[in-house]
C-alpha cells in the first residue's frame, strides 16, 4: 500500500513537499496506513510555524492505494 498524490498519482514520500486544500506548504515526516477498511491512515507533516502534526491524506491532496 502506498500514500500517493491524487492527481499526479505519484507516490508521496518521506521529505516530500505536500499543500493543504488551504495553500499551506508542508514536509512530510511521517506516514500510518489504514488499519481496516474504511478507515483513511494519517500523513504527519511539519512546517516553520508546526513541529508536527497529522492530517487525513485528503487534507494535503493525498489517498492510499494498493
Amino acid at each position: 500500500m502506498n500514500l500517493i498524490h491524487s492527481k499526479s498519482k505519484e507516490v508521496v514520500k518521506i521529505g516530500d513537499t505536500v499543500f493543504s486544500f488551504t495553500g499551506q506548504k508542508y514536509v512530510v515526516v511521517g506516514m500510518s496506513k489504514p488499519n481496516y477498511d474504511g478507515a483513511t491512515g494519517r500523513i504527519y507533516v511539519k512546517n516553520e510555524k508546526i513541529d508536527s502534526c497529522g492530517f487525513f491524506p485528503n487534507v494535503v491532496g493525498c489517498e492510499w492505494t494498493t
